[in-house]
């Protein structure tokens, strides 16, 4: 897994969560919202799937009230919320916002 900037693969806060993923020194994940994970919302995803979901552990979204373990029907809901979450998504013209 790569961080999105070279300074905050230093961070040990990354480092430690890191770690504790590729130990599985926990069971559950729980994540505010989407956007905690990273900035862009395929950055989020893959994390999710290759690193949280596939390697066994639970990811649950207090905001959204996504949860990984449930079923299968999680990813659709979480591409949404962490695109809606992504803030190069409010960066479009005039003319689209409108007819949202």
């Amino acid at each position: 897994m790569s961080a999105t900037r070279a300074a905050a693969a230093r961070l040990p806060v990354w480092t430690n969560f890191q770690t504790a993923l590729a130990l599985k020194a926990t069971g559950v994940l729980y994540v505010f919202t989407t956007n905690r994970l990273h900035r862009k919302a395929y950055k989020s995803m893959e994390l999710v799937e290759e690193e949280i979901f596939g390697r066994g552990i639970r990811c649950f979204f207090v905001k959204s009230g996504i949860d990984t373990a449930v079923d299968d029907r999680w990813r659709l809901p979480l591409q949404i919320n962490a695109r809606r979450n992504d803030p190069s998504m409010g960066i479009c013209p005039r003319r689209l916002r409108r007819r949202a």
